[in-house]
């Protein structure tokens, strides 16, 4: 037993002499050594490796959220491009809708056609007289009257003919794109109804003034250029939000596609504010109907009201005088026998002794104006850019009645100053589009986090003008001779404009309206990110900004 107990001591103080001389050696043995390095290797490579996975897909969600920004942005601002050059064309189309009206109801009552036989007739009179002259010249003159007399009454009646074909075929469609004169509207809706009539009197008040409501939605809605251009209006903010809401989403392809939202911005007040369609004054499109059947009247004050009708009746007569001034004035249409000798036609006038362009044009003005100032005075108005007079610093505009010169006249006035023009182009003319998603998952989550929470965003600036006209290349004058003795052999006094001759005036009456990515480096992009969408983007997680400056900004973003 005690041999054993001492073996087993022998052995354990020679193992632990051997342990403390292993321990002596330890820092002189080399093996395993690789491994723990390699240990230390993998894992720092494997937090390398995470952090670059997390920057690459970052950098590439950013990429992709500004490319989903920058094509979604522009083509809102392509979608109210167009809507503007559809209101700008339509606009041109109520006034030559007007014009022809005019031309063709001239052509159906042949009222100018009628005053032709005494001209002619006198001019038979003219002919006696010029055989009795004593001059050789004008009686060798006479003997023509007699057949250019029966050639210009052909003339005359063929052209009375043809153009009254042409109105049996046009008036009919033209008045019913006008639709109901305000004159028969309000001479129906004085009229009382069969049933008002049996009843008593507050019966049927309230009756007639259904009835008249109902005539009066009939009428607005026989007017059919404003009603089409109500709904482009209003079309526009939606198609503007499914295009820019479908293109972001086909930028953003992964996990998240559609959950990636975009929304549309306006300056319509000092802050940022999404556009309100319900409101003629924050809507997308910046055009507003100042008739009052309109919907858009409601929401304006009657001084806006008054000043909105004023501008929209002024164009509209205008651009439709011109219309009609063309339409008759035209050498290559059908009245160009009867014009007067001009340059452009050498002096060769098949009928001018008749006057009868310019009778025609007498009773085309005034049938013109008969639609202009008795028919439609205050209905078919076509739809305005909206003014600088709608905001937080907006001039007071005020209706009053004025005696001029013991004339009383309606005119309007206002106080205070308008906005500059810098802003006027900001609020109306410029639109900001931000795109919101999810954020994208991390590689390595318990690692490697966002540090902003709250959904990722990218923005994009754009705004719509009209662009200056080309500058374009043309030929020299053209040169004209004329025929006879004393024929014209210089040069005609045009000047060949350099650039292309389209309006340049920024209104609803210029065709030319384009969109363009404009910086979005401004501070109010500050107020944008941190603005709620309000139910535009529904489940967006706004980022908390509020402590981020300027500079700071301006260092991450990519404008």
């Amino acid at each position: 037993m005690l041999c054993n107990l001492k073996q087993i001591c022998r052995v354990r103080v020679e193992s632990l002499c051997r342990g403390a001389g292993k321990v002596r050696t330890l820092h002189r043995d080399e093996r395993g050594t690789i491994s723990i390095l390699s240990v230390i290797v993998l894992v720092v490579l494997t937090m390398l490796l995470g952090m670059i996975l997390n920057v690459g897909e970052q950098i590439d969600d950013k990429i992709k959220m500004q490319n989903a920004a920058d094509a979604a942005t522009y083509s809102s601002g392509v979608v109210i491009a167009r809507g503007l050059n559809t209101i700008a064309f339509t606009n041109h189309l109520l006034s030559e809708t007007f014009a022809l009206t005019a031309y063709f109801r001239e052509g159906r009552d042949r009222y100018a056609e009628s005053l032709v036989p005494e001209i002619l007739t006198a001019w038979q009179t003219v002919g006696q007289q010029m055989a009795a002259s004593q001059f050789q010249l004008i009686r060798d003159m006479q003997p023509a009257i007699g057949p250019k007399i029966q050639m210009e009454r052909a003339i005359v009646k063929a052209f009375g003919d043809m153009t009254a074909v042409k109105a049996r075929l046009l008036v009919p469609a033209l008045e019913a794109i006008l639709g109901i004169p305000e004159a028969s509207a309000s001479q129906q809706q004085q009229q009382p109804g069969a049933g008002g009539q049996q009843q008593g009197g507050n019966q049927r008040q309230g009756g007639n003034q259904q009835q008249g409501g109902n005539q009066q939605q009939a009428a607005a809605a026989s007017h059919l250029i404003p009603v089409f251009q109500r709904a482009v209006v209003l079309a526009i903010a939606e198609s503007s939000r499914l295009v820019t809401t479908s293109i972001a989403q086909r930028n953003m392809p992964g996990r998240n596609q559609q959950k990636t939202q975009c929304v549309i911005w306006s300056l319509q007040t000092n802050s940022q504010s999404v556009i309100n369609d319900s409101n003629p004054l924050e809507r997308l499109l910046p055009a507003l109907d100042p008739a009052s059947e309109g919907p858009d009247a409601a929401q304006l004050s009657s001084g806006e009201v008054f000043l909105y009708q004023e501008m929209a009746r002024e164009r509209r007569d205008a651009l439709a005088r011109h219309y009609l001034a063309e339409w008759i004035g035209d050498d290559n249409y059908d009245l160009g026998p009867f014009e007067r000798e001009t340059l452009s036609t050498g002096g060769r006038v098949s009928a001018k002794m008749s006057q009868f362009i310019n009778l025609y044009r007498g009773f085309t003005c005034a049938k013109l104006s008969h639609l202009l100032e008795e028919q439609y005075p205050n209905t078919n108005l076509p739809h305005m850019l909206r003014q600088p007079l709608h905001r937080q610093d907006r001039a007071v505009y005020m209706q009053q009645t004025v005696s001029n010169g013991g004339v009383t006249q309606t005119n309007a006035t206002f106080a205070g100053s308008l906005i500059t023009q810098q802003k006027y182009l900001d609020y109306d003319f410029t639109f900001m589009g931000a795109v919101y998603r999810p954020q994208r998952r991390p590689v390595m989550p318990g690692m490697y986090r966002v540090p902003i929470k709250g959904d990722a965003f990218s923005f994009a600036r754009v705004t719509v003008y009209l662009p200056r006209g080309r500058y374009i290349t043309t030929g020299g004058c053209p040169r004209f001779w004329g025929l006879g003795v004393n024929g014209f052999t210089g040069a005609s006094s045009c000047s060949p404009g350099a650039t292309d001759n389209w309006p340049q005036q920024w209104s609803l009456f210029s065709q030319n309206w384009a969109a363009r990515m404009i910086p979005a480096s401004s501070e109010d992009v500050l107020t944008l990110i941190q603005t709620n969408p309000q139910g535009k983007a529904p489940g967006v997680t706004l980022p908390n900004l509020n402590s981020i400056q300027m500079q700071d900004f301006r260092a991450i973003n990519f404008h």
